[in-house]
Order: structure tokens, then C-alpha cells, then sequence
């Protein structure tokens, strides 16, 4: 087995590791709490258990960069107090619990979320294949969950939630040889469209859900989870979809995954249309869960190619599980599943159509890549670079350097000065850039380029 996919094994352990926890965790903090707490409460537990993850997810941007060293030991603690929460949350069963320790173990569960999308994002820069990983490691969560933790929760479960534990903390604390990008200073234009193209439609792809997902949340609370349980069977749809936009994910560099998402927004725009008969319900939920993993798919994999690129790559790595949770809460809070079917759909229709005009000022229709333009003699030597940067997946920095490295001779020291950067910075992006194109040296990256204009 070669280094690099041993390490991609690594990273879906961490991944998939993690997601089982999210989920796991936020099911024992709310769901099991039934009969704990008053059904008002719990509902609006939900919500309050979402802040506190966002106050997670925050704290680790803010603080990453100045932990510095000490930042292992804080993640311990935090993996710690995660441990020790859940397992009061599977033994204790008193509204304090619930409450207080559920508050504070998903807070843990929004830092260490944090710390695992930030690595993503660095490996998706590095060249790894973090769609795949995401893919496995979330079709291997859902799929323990369900079987796990269907209508009764396992006697096994501790003993997996514990392996998990340990499986993340492993690869969190032991492999952490992820070089860090400590983000693009030079943050301008050509990067700050995309990031707020991205976050216009993934606010869009979320909005689709908001109705079903308030609506269910509602009624299995006023169930008791009796009749109507979010975690029933159609979940299982989760791990196909995962897995598809995974592969879609690492296939020119996730191009095709914007179109992708929009046709799944499409489909599960019927959720507002059909009626609310037992056997119109089931298929709402297979509706809902395909658009939950298209929407997340579509925010995971954009936002972890759009971070390196920004000056505060640990925010921007998790920016759309953030904006995920706060739609949940203020969409929540409005009571928007309470609104008429009829003003739903309207809504809907609107923000299809603002999804669809941002999508189209990103680019995201452009289904030919600059390889392709290049190909049909429509472009000149200097698409031609960008068509290598495209397909090397490089970071503003990279490509400073390797225009310098294929455009040029003159030794890194040369660059190094021109550049106005020292001379190890150079070498680390060069090794980064021969990396990312599967090259041993200058010589055979220059190959690469000229067979580009070639074609």
C-alpha cells in the first residue's frame, strides 16, 4: 500500500469518525431527552444546541493561529469533555443533562468539527482526494447510525461511540502532518466572488430543506417519536447520494457538482406540493434526505476548495455547516414550516431563481474547462497556464510560482528574489506543485505544459 493511500485512509477514519459523533451526539442530546424534559423545551433545545455548535466552529477560527503548540492539548481537553458528555448523556437521564451537559458536549463536537474541516480543506488544496473521503466517511456514519440507533438505541453503541472517539483522537493528535496554509494575503476580487456565489446558493440549497426539515422536527417531537421519527429508513439515501457526489467531487476538481446539487434542488422542490397523506410523507423523506446530502455536498466541497484561497481559511473551511445551523435556527424560529403550502412554494421558486442567476455569474454553467478550450484552439498560452493551475488544483501562491517555474529558467533563487519571498517558501510551494501534477522535477512539469498547448 503506498504512503498516500494509507493516508487517505487515515483521513476517512478521522471523517467518518467525526460524523458519526455529530450525529450520534446531537441524537442523544435531543432525541433521548424525551420524556425528560417538556415537549416545548426539547423543541427548543434543538435550537439552542445549534448555537452552541456554532460557537464551536467559531472558536476554532478565532483561535487556531493563536493556540499555536498548545493547540493539541486544548483539542485533548476538548476531545475529553466530548467523552465525558456523551457518556453522561447515555447514562444519566435528568433534564440537567440534557440541558447543561448536551449544551456542552455539542459545543466540543462544533470545535472539533471545526478542526476536521480545516484539515479537509488543507488536503483538498494538497491535492488529496477529499470528495471521496467525505463520501465513504459519511455513507460509513449513516449507515453505523441507522443500525445503531434506529427507533431503540444499541447496547453496542457505547462501545462504537468509544472507538470513534478514540479513532478521531488518533488521527487528530498523531497525524497531523497536514502542511498549514496560513491563508492568501492578497485577497481580492477574483477570490471574493466565488466565496459570495457560494455562500448566495448554498443559502439557497439549504432553503429548499428548511420547510420539510422544521415540519418533521415538529411533529416527531409532538409524536414522541412514536409515528413520526426523522431517523426511519429513508435516511438510509443518505449513503448512495454521499458516495456519488464524492466521486462528482474529485472529478475536475468539483466542476460538475454545483449542477449536480441544483438538479437535486429541483427534485425536492416537491416537498411544498405534495399532500400530507401517510404515503405522501414517505416520500417527502426520501425527497428531503436527497437534498440534505446534495446541499451538504455541494457547501463541503466548494467551501474546502474556496478556503486555502482566503485570508481565514479555518472560518471559511466550515462556512457552510455554519450557515447550514444558523438557517436552521432563524428559518426555525420563524416558524417557517408553519407557513401555507402555497407561500412555501412561492418562496421556493424565488430562491430557485436567485440560485440559478448567481450560479450562472460564477460560471458554474461553463461546463467546458479551459483543458477543453485549449483543445479547440478558442484560447491563448496564457489559458493554457491556468488550464495546468486548474487541473493541479494549484492555490494563488502555487501559481506565482509555477508560472515563474514554467514560464522561465532562472533558478528559485532568481524567483525567490523576484518574488520578493524567501527561498524556502519556494521550494515548499515547488514540492506542493510537483506533488499536486504527479512530477518528479521542473523538466517534467514544463512536459505537462507543453502538451497542453499541443493539443
Amino acid at each position: 500500500m503506498t504512503e498516500k493511500r494509507k493516508y487517505h485512509i487515515y483521513l476517512v477514519i478521522m471523517f467518518g469518525a467525526y460524523m458519526f459523533l455529530h450525529t450520534t451526539t446531537l441524537l442523544l442530546a435531543n432525541r433521548a431527552s424525551n420524556g425528560y424534559i417538556s415537549a416545548a423545551l426539547e423543541e427548543n433545545m434543538y435550537y439552542i444546541h445549534m448555537i452552541f455548535m456554532i460557537m464551536g466552529f467559531v472558536s476554532f477560527a478565532l483561535l487556531h493561529r493563536l493556540l499555536g503548540k498548545a493547540g493539541k492539548i486544548i483539542n485533548c481537553c476538548i476531545l475529553a469533555v466530548l467523552t465525558v458528555g456523551i457518556a453522561l448523556l447515555c447514562t444519566i437521564k435528568t433534564a440537567w443533562v440534557f440541558v447543561g451537559v448536551g449544551s456542552a458536549a455539542v459545543y466540543c463536537l462544533g470545535y472539533l468539527g471545526g478542526l476536521v474541516y480545516w484539515r479537509m480543506s488543507m488536503e483538498t488544496a494538497n491535492g488529496s482526494r477529499t470528495g471521496l473521503v467525505m463520501g465513504i466517511g459519511c455513507a460509513v456514519a449513516y449507515t453505523l447510525q441507522y443500525f445503531l440507533e434506529g427507533r431503540s438505541i444499541s447496547p453496542v453503541l457505547p462501545a462504537v461511540i468509544a472507538l470513534a472517539v478514540f479513532a478521531l483522537g488518533y488521527v487528530l493528535l498523531r497525524h497531523d502532518e497536514t502542511p498549514e496554509i496560513a491563508g492568501n494575503s492578497e485577497y481580492n476580487g477574483e477570490v471574493k466572488r466565488p466565496v459570495i456565489c457560494a455562500v448566495i446558493i448554498a443559502a439557497g440549497f439549504i432553503f429548499f430543506n428548511s420547510f420539510f426539515n422544521g415540519y418533521v422536527h415538529h411533529l416527531q417531537i409532538q409524536s414522541n417519536f412514536e409515528q413520526i421519527d426523522a431517523y426511519a429508513w429513508p435516511r438510509l439515501l443518505l449513503v448512495p447520494m454521499y458516495l456519488a457526489f464524492g466521486l462528482l467531487g474529485d472529478f475536475k476538481h468539483g466542476k460538475f457538482v454545483p449542477i449536480a446539487a441544483l438538479c437535486a434542488g429541483l427534485v425536492t422542490l416537491l416537498h411544498s406540493v405534495l399532500s400530507a397523506s401517510e404515503a405522501a410523507y414517505w416520500i417527502n423523506m426520501c425527497l428531503f434526505y436527497v437534498s440534505i446530502a446534495s446541499a451538504i455536498s455541494y457547501y463541503n466541497i466548494i467551501f474546502w476548495n474556496i478556503a486555502p484561497k482566503t485570508r481565514h481559511p479555518e472560518f471559511w473551511a466550515s462556512a457552510g455547516r455554519i450557515l447550514d445551523m444558523l438557517s436552521v435556527i432563524v428559518l426555525g424560529m420563524a416558524k417557517f414550516s408553519a407557513l401555507p403550502t402555497t407561500a412555501v412554494l412561492v418562496l421556493n421558486i424565488a430562491v430557485l431563481a436567485v440560485v440559478i442567476l448567481t450560479m450562472a455569474v460564477n460560471g458554474d454553467f461553463n461546463i467546458l474547462t479551459a483543458e477543453t478550450q485549449v483543445a479547440a484552439g478558442e484560447i491563448t498560452d496564457e489559458d493554457a497556464f491556468s488550464a495546468l493551475c486548474l487541473r493541479c488544483s494549484l492555490t494563488p501562491a502555487e501559481m506565482k510560482v509555477a508560472r515563474e517555474l514554467v514560464l522561465t529558467g532562472d533558478k528559485q533563487s532568481e524567483i525567490a528574489d523576484r518574488l520578493s519571498i524567501k527561498l524556502g517558501t519556494v521550494q515548499y510551494h515547488a514540492t506542493n506543485i510537483y506533488r499536486k501534477a504527479d512530477v518528479a522535477n521542473r523538466a517534467a512539469l514544463k512536459e505537462i505544459y507543453r502538451s497542453i498547448l499541443k493539443k
